[in-house]
């Protein structure tokens, strides 16, 4: 399917379409209107508006885990519901949010820490996901600024991973937010709603 293919997409990948069109063309000088930008790279990328379907989230939680590039000095704690739980989603853009949270995780542990998933029901029809990494945590100045779009403090890529995952959980009516402790820890925390 299309939004199969698109989670195929490289953050560079989807950069680079986005230089080539007349949005993209001026790059630094769209920082101030965030939203067009990742709006833009969204569509040129095939995964602007979810095709949402009934999904068991747990099951993609733990695909996601499975086939993202997790190195064996890494260890994974789950701590999640034995049983299915559905939610309306789109699966390709759940995929593509999870795994960019996942390959930020490894990243910031330099191939070597632990990484826990855990995911909880709340009593407001809401489920809960957290990733926390035992990485190198982010500044506290830098905080407010991860989720905008060319912010990073990589050596390698442009800081568009987290801007797209967090416009693709809004659209599925979520919420994406991070604490983080430099030099111990950092955790993602979701929140997605629960089929009705």
């Amino acid at each position: 399917s299309e939004d199969l293919e698109a989670s195929n997409f490289t953050e560079d990948e989807i950069l680079l379409e986005a230089l080539a069109s007349p949005v993209g063309t001026n790059i630094e000088a769209e920082v101030k209107n965030s939203t067009a930008i990742i709006d833009s790279l969204l569509s040129l990328s095939g995964i602007k508006e979810p095709h949402k379907e009934r999904i068991d989230i747990i099951f993609i939680l733990n695909d996601s885990i499975a086939t993202s590039k997790i190195p064996n000095r890494i260890k994974v704690i789950k701590e999640m519901p034995s049983e299915k739980i559905f939610i309306e989603a789109d699966t390709g853009h759940l995929y593509i949010a999870f795994h960019n949270i996942i390959k930020n995780a490894v990243q910031a542990m330099s191939d070597k820490g632990t990484l826990s998933l855990r995911v909880n029901k709340d009593n407001k029809g809401q489920i809960n996901i957290s990733f926390t990494d035992t990485g190198i945590g982010i500044a506290s100045e830098n905080i407010d600024k991860v989720f905008q779009p060319l912010f990073t403090t990589k050596i390698k890529g442009f800081g568009f991973g987290l801007a797209i995952c967090k416009m693709i959980f809004e659209k599925h009516r979520g919420t994406i937010s991070i604490k983080s402790e430099l030099g111990n820890k950092t955790v993602v925390m979701i929140t997605l709603p629960l089929e009705k």
